[in-house]
């Protein structure tokens, strides 16, 4: 994994467009009340806090310890973890 550094705050204030794009991937995965749902790379958690306004039950995981400080103070379930290296079964 490369060494990255993020930055949430000038992500959410020049990169927010992300999430707006990701809007159609959330129609397609239509999260369901009491799903389970990873959400890897979750950065600063605006679309995961979509995931979890649909009741579903979730984990965010990025690698940049800036977004997962983001998403957390949304209120998320969110860890700094290596998408590669993840020990989850099912």
């Amino acid at each position: 994994m490369s060494n990255q550094t993020w930055n949430a705050n000038q992500y959410i204030d020049h990169a927010s467009f992300v999430s707006h794009l990701g809007s159609l991937v959330m129609a397609m995965l239509n999260p369901c009340a009491g799903e389970s749902i990873l959400d890897l790379g979750c950065g600063d958690g605006a679309l995961t806090i979509k995931i979890q306004e649909a009741g579903a039950r979730l984990l965010g995981v990025d690698s940049s310890e800036s977004m997962i400080r983001a998403a957390k103070t949304r209120g998320l379930s969110a860890e700094v973890g290596n998408g590669e290296k993840l020990k989850f079964s099912n």
